[in-house]
């Protein structure tokens, strides 16, 4: 016997041994071949796009979302800024609330967010204002059998063209309403053109410059000329209803041009 060879230990038969680990090497395969198979199904179920996404509720058809306070959004049908409850967990229950005093259920259509023809010239920028003032009209009246006529023919809605707003003078308004020309006051020009973009471009109710979140926005209270400029078109608004005021807004808005 070679002296450098180690004896067997005389209780281990020969075939057992080979069996035994014959069964050891299948078993560290076959756990590799699980582990292996684990992981390519954990990367599959990674790479697998999300199905059932939450639905957007119904509600914010009707509601904008104040871009400060997320618990707050402003109604497209009264302009009143509805604040959510911290209980209420994201939950739009107050807003449903809120809708259902105006009597509006999933299935109406709101015709203000009509996608507007706005794209930063004057003639599709007054196109635009014309076109929401006759869906207003509709929405106000209740009228649903009268259909929106189409953007070319404004002259049966309104008796100007959409270019000759800013040759109007002041006298649009009578001159009883009030003193105040917002044309004296450069921060008044400019807040009525920026004004109407944002209501083209949100498609809110007109109201909504008039509450109390929107005069927070605009640094309403630190303003005297702002703060005269709104009550100013509240009371237009008031007096002789919203075409009118949002014809005052479009020719100060005007007005814009020729102060650069």
């Amino acid at each position: 016997m070679n002296e450098h060879s180690l004896p067997r230990p005389p209780d281990v038969d020969p075939v057992i041994a080979a069996m035994a680990a014959a069964v050891a090497y299948g078993g560290e395969k076959r756990n590799k071949e699980v582990d292996e198979s684990a992981d390519a199904s954990r990367k599959l179920r990674a790479r697998s796009p999300k199905l059932g996404a939450k639905k957007r509720n119904w509600c914010w058809n009707w509601f904008v979302q104040d871009s400060s306070n997320k618990n707050a959004a402003v109604c497209d049908y009264c302009g009143r800024c509805v604040r959510r409850l911290k209980s209420d967990r994201g939950s739009p229950k107050k807003l449903l609330e809120h809708l259902n005093t105006h009597k509006i259920t999933p299935k109406m259509e709101n015709r203000i967010r009509e996608q507007s023809t706005y794209s930063g010239g004057v003639q599709s920028f007054y196109e635009a204002i014309q076109k929401r003032h006759r869906q207003r009209s509709l929405l106000d009246y209740g009228d649903t059998s009268v259909a929106i006529a189409n953007d070319d023919d404004s002259s049966s809605h309104y008796p100007y063209s959409p270019l000759s707003v800013s040759l109007q003078t002041v006298q649009t308004v009578p001159s009883q309403t009030s003193k105040y020309r917002p044309s004296d006051d450069v921060a008044c020009i400019d807040l009525a053109s920026k004004t109407i973009k944002f209501l083209l471009e949100n498609r809110v109710n007109l109201k909504v410059i008039f509450s109390s979140s929107w005069g927070d926005l605009i640094h309403r209270p630190a303003n005297p000329h702002i703060d005269e400029f709104l009550i100013y078109l509240e009371s237009i608004f008031t007096k002789f209803g919203e075409r009118q005021c949002m014809q005052e807004l479009e020719r100060c808005a005007a007005l814009r041009g020729t102060s650069d």
